[in-house]
């Protein structure tokens, strides 16, 4: 939802894009410990899940500057954190700088590398605590490298994408725009832009399945009704942006016709799993056919309450978690 969210600070795509820029090929990033997952939010519901990120930056305006507030040590697998905060705000000039500081932290702990297992940024978190992480970033910050400009603007990736949306007066159809399956549908799988009379559709996809022909119908949809844009959401689902609030209901029919036309993104009946044994070869339990059966359980239930709906059901196929178990309502 960034850069469309109704209650958003400000887009954090530019500065998610400087990130990816100036890190990626970095000398010291690519001798690390491990890895690091890296997560940006824009709206105020964290669709990004930052706390369960090694770092993870939501939007802040302080005293009228834009910044960030950062978490840093979340992750999921055999220890699962929430990440603690580093900073409540950073300003924008300077997030670059204090996240390379703290991965120099990281990276110049050799105590992680003893254990590949245990080689996360969480566990070096976990064990001095947080704040004598921050004091250690505080003291890389006085080094000779972090005295120059970490201005992120000439990294910045910035795009009009209004400029592909289609237009609002469009000739669209609304065949059964007055039934009650597209009612559901709309109440569920769309939400309105902070740009008047765009919205984001949220294309159901059961259990993150979709086979070659879907894929190119779904680039077609994407292509007259969302200016040839798409995203990919946490929940295994495509988000079409910019789709004219007067093609809703065509766009819907047209997803009927693809086998995408379910309501309840999001809800109890949008169940995630990883690939499990199907196609990993870390799997140990087949999740994907767990998850199917729970789709069709789930489907048979009265699943109308209002808090009901907004379960989430998730499944990992090993320790590692990738189905994201940790953090759902009902977890395998």
């Amino acid at each position: 939802m960034a850069g469309v969210s109704n209650d958003e600070a400000f887009d954090a795509t530019p500065y998610a894009a400087a990130y990816s820029r100036y890190f990626a090929r970095h000398p010291f990033t690519q001798m690390m410990p491990r890895k690091i997952k890296t997560a940006f939010s824009s709206c105020n519901d964290d669709c990004a899940m930052t706390p369960i990120h090694d770092v993870g930056f939501l939007p802040r305006i302080q005293d009228g500057e834009k910044g960030f507030k950062m978490v840093m040590g979340g992750g999921t697998a055999i220890m699962p954190r929430i990440a603690p905060t580093l900073y409540e705000f950073i300003g924008l000039n300077d997030y670059l700088k204090v996240t390379e500081a703290a991965l120099r932290v990281f990276h110049g702990s050799d105590e992680l590398r003893k254990n590949r297992s245990k080689a996360r940024v969480k566990f070096l978190i976990d064990r001095i605590g947080i704040d004598d992480f921050r004091n250690l970033v505080e003291e890389a910050m006085k080094e000779d490298w972090a005295q120059r400009s970490f201005d992120p603007t000439p990294l910045l990736f910035l795009e009009d994408e209004s400029i592909d949306a289609p237009a609002l007066d469009g000739n669209y159809t609304t065949v059964n725009g007055d039934t009650p399956e597209y009612k559901a549908w709309f109440d569920s799988n769309v939400e309105s832009q902070k740009q008047e009379g765009y919205s984001v559709v949220q294309v159901k996809l059961p259990l993150g399945d979709i086979n070659p022909d879907q894929f190119h119908a779904l680039a077609d949809l994407s292509r007259k009704y969302g200016g040839g844009r798409a995203r990919i959401t946490a929940q295994q689902n495509f988000a079409l942006r910019w789709v004219p609030n007067n093609a809703l209901n065509e766009v819907w029919n047209t997803l009927i016709d693809m086998g995408f036309g379910e309501a309840g993104a999001n809800g109890i009946t949008d169940i995630v799993s990883c690939p499990g044994t199907d196609s990993c070869k870390l799997g140990i339990t087949a999740s994907m056919g767990l998850g199917q059966a729970l789709i069709e359980t789930v489907n048979g239930l009265d699943t109308s309450d209002p808090l009901v709906q907004k379960m989430h059901i998730k499944m990992s196929g090993c320790p590692n978690g990738c189905g994201l178990h940790h953090i759902a309502n009902i977890g395998f």
